[in-house]
C-alpha cells in the first residue's frame, strides 16, 4: 500500500531533527525517477530527501547502493557525487546535499566533460584499491561476471516481456514489437555473437576474477548528471551501484538512451578507464563481444513501463502520469533504438 504524503513527511522531519538541525524548513516534491525526490528549504540553503522504492525483494537495497556509494567517495575526498547527510533504513529515507546546477545536454557533451566522467570513475576505482574495502560493496544491479552469466540476463529479459497483458492497443503493439522486432533480432544478434565465441574459443563460462571487477556506479551517463553553477561536473543516482564487470560498464554507458552519448567518444571513455586494466585486449575484447547483446538489454529495459514492476515503480514516483501516454513514448524509443542495433550489427 502507497503512503501518503502526511506520512512521507512525518519521516522526513525525524530524520532531520536526528542530525540536530531544528530550523524550520519547508517540503517540495521534485520529479525522482523510481523514487519519491523533496527539496527542503531551510532559511538560506536546502538539502535533499529521497524516499526510496522498495519490493519485497529489494528492501532498502537501493537505499544501501546509493548511500554507500555517497559515502565512501566523500570519505576518500571525491566530491563528485552529492554529499551523504543521514539515512533511516527502516524508513527506505536519504538526506542528501542539494546540487545547485541544470541537467547535461547533448550540446555539453565534449572530450573534456567525457574526460570528468572518466575521472569519477577512476578516482573511484583508485580509492578502493587502496583503501581494500571491495568487499563492503555488493555486486551491481544485474552483475554478471561470465558471458554466459550476461547471455542469460538478457534472454530472461526478452522471457519477462512476454508476460505484457494484452489489456490495451498500446500494449499490443508492444506484444507485436516483441514477438516480431525484438525477439528475432536477439536471436540474430545472438546467432552471430556464439559464432564468434566459438571461432575464437573464447570460454563463455570463465568469470571474471574478483581482482579485475570495478566499482560501477550503475545508470551510469549524463542523464544522471548535473552541470554546477561554476561549471563541475557532478553525478547523482547510485541505486544499482557495486562491483561490476566493466566492460558491462562501458556497455551500458554508451546505450543508455536518456541522454545518449554519441559513439565518436567511444575509443577516448574506453581509453580512459581501460587504464585500470592490466590486458587492455582483452577488455576490449569483452567490450566488443557484449555491445551488440547490450543494444538488445537496453531495448527491454526502455519497456519495462509495460510489466507490472516497472508499473508500480513509476505509480510509486509519479501517480499522476498517464501511462498510455509514457509507454506510447517508451515503445517509439525502443523502437528506435532497434533500428539502430539492426544498422550497426546485423
Amino acid at each position: 500500500m502507497q503512503e501518503n504524503s502526511q506520512g512521507i513527511y512525518k519521516k522526513i522531519e525525524k530524520l532531520v531533527k536526528s542530525t540536530g538541525q531544528n530550523e524550520p524548513f519547508a517540503i517540495f516534491p521534485l520529479i525522482g525517477g523510481n523514487n519519491k525526490v523533496f527539496e527542503l528549504r531551510f532559511n538560506g540553503h536546502s538539502i535533499i530527501a529521497k524516499y526510496y522504492y522498495s519490493n519485497r525483494t529489494e528492501r532498502n537495497k537501493r537505499l544501501k547502493s546509493e548511500y554507500g556509494l555517497c559515502k565512501f567517495a566523500w570519505n576518500h575526498n571525491i566530491r563528485t557525487p552529492p554529499r551523504p547527510i543521514a539515512r533511516s533504513q527502516e524508513d527506505c529515507l536519504a538526506l542528501y546535499e542539494f546540487i545547485k546546477g541544470r541537467k547535461v545536454r547533448a550540446t555539453d557533451i565534449s572530450k573534456t566533460i567525457i574526460l570528468n566522467a572518466v575521472d569519477f570513475y577512476l578516482n573511484l576505482n583508485k580509492a578502493l584499491s587502496t583503501d581494500g574495502s571491495s568487499e563492503n560493496f555488493p555486486p551491481a544491479a544485474e552483475s554478471n561476471f561470465s558471458i554466459k552469466e550476461h547471455i542469460r540476463c538478457i534472454g530472461n529479459r526478452i522471457k519477462r516481456l512476454s508476460f505484457i497483458a494484452s489489456s490495451s492497443r498500446i500494449n499490443r503493439q508492444a506484444i507485436s514489437f516483441v514477438q516480431n522486432g525484438l525477439r528475432p533480432t536477439w536471436l540474430n544478434i545472438l546467432d552471430k555473437t556464439s559464432a564468434i565465441l566459438k571461432e575464437q574459443e573464447i570460454d563463455t563460462g570463465a568469470v571474471l576474477p574478483k581482482a579485475k571487477r570495478r566499482l560501477s556506479p550503475s545508470d551510469f551517463g549524463f542523464h544522471n548528471a548535473i552541470l554546477t553553477e561554476d561549471g563541475m561536473l557532478r553525478f547523482i543516482d547510485f541505486e544499482y551501484a557495486g562491483m561490476d564487470d566493466p566492460a558491462k560498464m562501458v556497455c551500458d554507458f554508451f546505450c543508455q538512451i536518456a541522454e545518449p552519448v554519441p559513439i565518436s567518444y567511444f575509443n577516448i571513455f574506453t581509453t580512459g578507464v581501460g587504464s585500470l586494466e592490466d590486458d587492455v585486449d582483452i577488455f576490449r575484447k569483452r567490450i566488443e563481444i557484449l555491445f551488440p547483446l547490450y543494444h538488445i538489454k537496453w531495448c527491454c529495459i526502455i519497456l519495462n513501463e509495460f510489466l507490472c514492476d516497472g508499473m508500480n515503480r513509476r505509480h510509486f514516483a509519479r501517480a499522476g502520469d498517464d501511462i498510455n501516454s509514457v509507454r506510447t513514448n517508451q515503445l517509439k524509443k525502443a523502437e528506435s533504438l532497434l533500428k539502430k542495433t539492426r544498422t550497426q550489427f546485423l
